[in-house]
């Protein structure tokens, strides 16, 4: 029994739906490309053909219409990982937790004034850099003599194994420090020290301690995004939206402050790693996978017309709030049953996809009937079958 041709499965607790990978592979971000997957669901165009999924949230779009009907559906579903090597299936609900977290996890190198564009796992980005940039690479404690004005500084610390990446943005109005972490769960079990000289021995210094770090999200972290030159449209902080990122600034210095205590303007820093002593290095979670009976009978509900109560099947109409409508009832009224608003020319795609290839199993799956079909085929069979009560 594969995925791709059986989309019902049974289970001793309940049972599922999976759509067939076919179907998923267009069921797609317009601006990130990954599976529209985690919530929430925008229609961020008036002929309701381009959709934004949950992980471009913050990016602005002129149009935001979220898309119920979709959600409702899919949460009876399980998706691919969008991790190559991860070969599980992900409940929704539980894909934006299984991506921060997946040991298969895939970052951009955020080393990119290196001319690197290599997309790599993270639990090899250590391996990477110790390849790919070891003049970039720090152990245990980053030390850097020659901080200087008008530059920006990405590194990577490695301690206890885990690798960290630092920021250094080093310009007079707008000088600051930030760790980050490749693994979001450990985050909290570390802090950092930084601490700013002339690199005079005995010399005076400022020093900011137990300071935060931050999990790495990298369209909310882009090193390109903080320098603004990034030019991905599903980056929050792209160029082509004219927003400066503000929570990667974890340390913020005064620069003046600096230059009147320290005597320079190029100055020895050095980023101290601290963890509290109860590291736990399991990065995994356990995903649910499993949905109730009870799921169906939802798949049901929400694939019925509201009027005529039978299945929709392409074209399926909405009214100005986003309720679904059948074709056949469409001629005969005006306003949307449920809230009144006029009903219009606007198609729900998403929901003549999953309509015309989700299936489902026979609602006398209990009197011993194993069919599986999509809604013009199980409406065929139901009406015929040996089964029935």
């Amino acid at each position: 029994m594969t995925v791709d041709r059986v989309v019902s499965e049974r289970t001793a607790m309940g049972s599922k739906i999976v759509i067939p990978n076919e179907s998923i592979e267009s069921f797609r971000c317009s601006l990130c490309q990954n599976y529209l997957s985690v919530p929430p669901v925008m229609i961020i165009t008036k002929d309701g053909e381009q959709q934004k999924c949950g992980r471009c949230r913050d990016v602005r779009t002129k149009l935001n219409v979220r898309n119920k009907f979709y959600e409702n559906l899919v949460k009876l579903s399980s998706f691919p990982c969008i991790y190559p090597k991860c070969a599980g299936r992900i409940q929704w609900g539980d894909v934006e937790d299984h991506e921060r977290l997946c040991p298969n996890r895939t970052v951009a190198c955020p080393i990119f004034l290196h001319n690197c564009d290599e997309t790599v796992e993270v639990s090899d980005y250590k391996s990477h850099c110790v390849t790919k940039h070891p003049n970039f690479l720090y152990f245990e404690k980053f030390v850097y003599n020659g901080i200087k004005f008008g530059f920006y500084y990405v590194r990577i610390l490695v301690k206890h194994e885990l690798p960290f990446l630092i920021y250094v943005n080093a310009e007079k109005d707008d000088f600051w420090i930030s760790v980050l972490s490749f693994y979001p769960l450990m985050t909290e079990n570390w802090k950092y020290d930084v601490r700013l000289s002339s690199g005079e021995t005995g010399g005076p210094f400022l020093l900011y301690e137990k300071q935060e770090v931050i999990p790495y999200d990298e369209k909310e972290h882009c090193s390109r995004c903080v320098l603004g030159s990034c030019e991905l449209k599903y980056h929050p902080y792209s160029k082509m939206y004219r927003i400066e990122p503000e929570d990667v600034k974890t340390t913020i210095i005064d620069a003046e402050k600096a230059i009147n205590l320290l005597e320079t303007e190029s100055f020895l820093c050095t980023v101290t790693l601290i963890d509290d002593g109860k590291l736990d290095y399991n990065v995994e979670k356990p995903v649910n996978d499993i949905c109730l009976d009870t799921n169906i009978k939802l798949m049901r509900r929400i694939l019925q017309c509201p009027i005529c109560m039978e299945y929709m099947v392409a074209p399926i109409y909405t009214c100005a709030t986003g309720h679904a409508i059948c074709k056949a009832c469409k001629p005969k009224v005006e306003n949307c049953p449920t809230c009144k608003a006029e009903i219009s020319t606007t198609r729900v795609f998403a929901l003549e996809e999953i309509s015309e290839n989700v299936e489902i199993p026979c609602q006398y799956t209990g009197n011993g009937c194993n069919f599986l079909g999509n809604v013009e085929r199980i409406c065929r069979h139901e009406e015929v079958c040996s089964n029935a009560p």
